[in-house]
């Protein structure tokens, strides 16, 4: 699953709010990136939670 949101960050704060709770639970965040098919998805995954 690809989620694709548009507008700047200035217009969407509740994306930092998302990069911090992926962040703070970046071990759980690995542990389901690792499972994930496709690479894109999983690189996606870890980027969001800061551990690329």
């Amino acid at each position: 699953m690809v989620v694709r949101a548009y507008g700047s960050d200035d217009e969407r704060p509740e994306r930092a709010r998302c990069r911090a709770v992926f962040a703070a639970h970046a071990p759980v965040v690995a542990e389901l990136a690792a499972g994930m098919d496709d690479p894109a998805e999983r690189a996606s995954l870890r980027c969001a939670a800061g551990l690329v």
